[in-house]
């Protein structure tokens, strides 16, 4: 990590403002979209990033779910740790955001597990209306 916005949790990834775009974009051009909220959590392995995915698309809570590996560096009870984690990330409409919260918790792996999430602004009517189908509304 090198100290810039996206390394800080909860912050807008390097690069944006935000909203999941590039820096300097047309206010008009992302209020000419709908809006998602991207949602992300962490859990310790492949089979658990999977079971939520699957969980969480089969309900009709999200759109869609991406998950991957990564290296997190973190202190936890005194000791530095350096352990492999996934991201488990739910693309939800925004009336969805609070139950996909809650069931990204339910049953969740970690003793002190982070729900976090971002606005996406100027979704395209097209995928908008994919993601709306997809989450039962």
């Amino acid at each position: 990590m090198d100290g810039t916005a996206g390394d800080t949790p909860g912050a807008a990834p390097a690069g944006t403002d935000g909203a999941l775009g590039p820096r300097g974009a047309s206010d008009a051009a992302a209020a000419a979209g709908h809006t998602l909220v991207l949602i992300r959590t962490t859990v310790g392995t492949e089979q658990q990033a999977r079971e939520m995915a699957a969980r969480l698309v089969g309900i009709h809570l999200a759109a869609c779910v991406h998950f991957y590996p990564f290296a997190s560096v973190y202190r936890w009870k005194g000791a530095v740790q350096d352990d492999a984690e996934y991201a488990v990330e739910a693309r939800c409409i925004p009336e969805r955001e609070g139950d996909v919260r809650q069931a990204m918790l339910e049953g969740h792996p970690y003793e002190e597990p982070l729900v976090e999430a971002w606005t996406v602004r100027g979704v395209p009517a097209g995928y908008f209306a994919w993601a709306q189908h997809g989450t039962g509304s």
